[in-house]
């Protein structure tokens, strides 16, 4: 390949050199997992019957040993963020907080798919996007199965790539819930040798959402947590999946011409 696109360094500059040294500082495990997870996981059934306080849920003879790196501190966010709900929400997210780090503890790994197997309707109820796609990401890590790894892994792209272009949008100053204005250049290219996207008759957005929504029925966990997912984003107006639906629409009115002495502009 020739001109810009030929510097496999142009976004980060010491490649994926300085991108595995970035993703590697922040996961050195907490120091005191077996204090605190064993404890609030004890008795599930009581931990999800109690409601979350704002303060730290933390066993008595414990409060005198806090070290530096450790899961009280995470305890505390978590029952800040979830206070009126259950416990149980605590307990996910201290797992998930573990297992995004090194050498979790096996038992660690398996309280979370106790608590995706046991109190699934319940973490899908309560548990907002942000929440199902650390899980998502967990299950692709962690997962039991093979369907687990890879649609666990495939949300965590899906999901991560949305955020980056939707962030991207938004610091261009355009609105989530309309498209951009129809003046693309014939003459402009794609990188890396892409052909565009056919906007009218393409259907690359519901191949990869359909695939993925198929894949999940091979598990039922991953398909109560992937389905629930997929329909939440299906069902915003303020995502590119739906500007896509409207610009579709507009270009089927569009050579239909004008009814009504309506005149169909793209704006």
């Amino acid at each position: 390949m020739t001109g810009s696109d030929s510097n496999p360094n142009g976004a980060y500059p010491l490649g994926f050199e300085g991108v595995l040294r970035k993703i590697s500082a922040h996961r050195t495990q907490y120091s005191d997992i077996t204090g605190i997870l064993p404890y609030a996981a004890a008795n599930l059934p009581e931990t999800v019957a109690k409601t979350v306080t704002a303060g730290p849920y933390i066993k008595p003879e414990a409060r005198d040993r806090r070290p530096i790196v450790d899961l009280w501190s995470k305890q505390l966010e978590f029952s800040q963020e979830f206070e009126g709900k259950s416990e149980i929400l605590v307990v996910h997210g201290l797992c998930i907080a573990c297992l995004r780090r090194d050498a979790p503890p096996p038992e660690t790994i398996a309280l979370f798919h106790i608590l995706w197997r046991d109190y699934r309707p319940l973490l899908i109820a309560q548990l907002n996007m942000r929440w199902l796609i650390s899980a998502a990401t967990t299950f692709g890590d962690h997962g039991e199965n093979s369907t687990q790894i890879k649609v666990g892994s495939n949300l965590e792209m899906l999901f991560g790539l949305f955020k980056l272009y939707e962030s991207e949008r938004l610091h261009a100053g355009f609105a989530p819930d309309k498209p951009h204005p129809f003046r693309m250049d014939k003459n402009l290219k794609l990188p890396l040798g892409m052909s565009k996207y056919a906007i009218a008759g393409g259907d690359l957005d519901q191949q990869l959402l359909g695939k993925l929504y198929l894949n999940a029925c091979d598990d039922p966990i991953m398909e109560d947590l992937c389905h629930t997912m997929l329909n939440r984003l299906i069902s915003t107006n303020k995502s590119i999946f739906s500007r896509f639906r409207i610009l579709r629409d507009r270009r089927a009115a569009s050579r239909k011409g004008p009814s009504n002495n309506e005149t169909i502009t793209d704006t």
